[in-house]
């Protein structure tokens, strides 16, 4: 899928990109879901579950060092989201993360995440605590 250019169609050009919208995106996963539910899944969750997140949410170096290896193929990023108690629902999500000198610790339990054996790298939905508050915003 990255020798065609369909990791990297959505993203901007600067990362090695094609900058293409989200209806052709659409269009390429309905393409491929005709043919294999399992090809539609490999070419989903990466640009979405993770591409699509780093791009709206990462840093500017969190972009640059892992965007041009996404559209590559050289990572394969995997979206962790459902829990025992919420399934999907995103407004039940109970994972968090608490911030340290270091970064963020991870607490919860989530039980399906799409290629997880795979996967090089994760993005974890979970409520981000700074002390005794809950942010709004996402995080990266």
């Amino acid at each position: 899928m990255a020798e065609m250019g369909l990791l990297g169609m959505s993203f901007r050009e600067e990362f090695g990109g094609a900058g293409m919208s989200v209806l052709d995106q659409v269009i390429v996963v309905e393409e491929l879901a005709k043919h294999s539910m399992l090809a539609a899944n490999l070419w989903f969750v990466p640009v979405f579950g993770g591409g699509y997140l780093l791009d709206q949410f990462g840093s500017k170096v969190q972009k640059e060092y892992y965007l041009p290896k996404m559209i590559k193929g050289e990572v394969l990023p995997t979206l962790g989201i459902a829990e025992e108690a919420a399934g999907a629902d995103l407004s039940g999500v109970r994972t968090e993360a608490v911030s340290d000198r270091e970064g963020y610790i991870l607490t919860g339990e989530k039980i399906f995440v799409s290629l997880w054996k795979n996967a090089d790298l994760a993005f974890i939905l979970s409520l981000v605590r700074e002390g005794k508050q809950i942010r709004d915003t996402p995080a990266c």
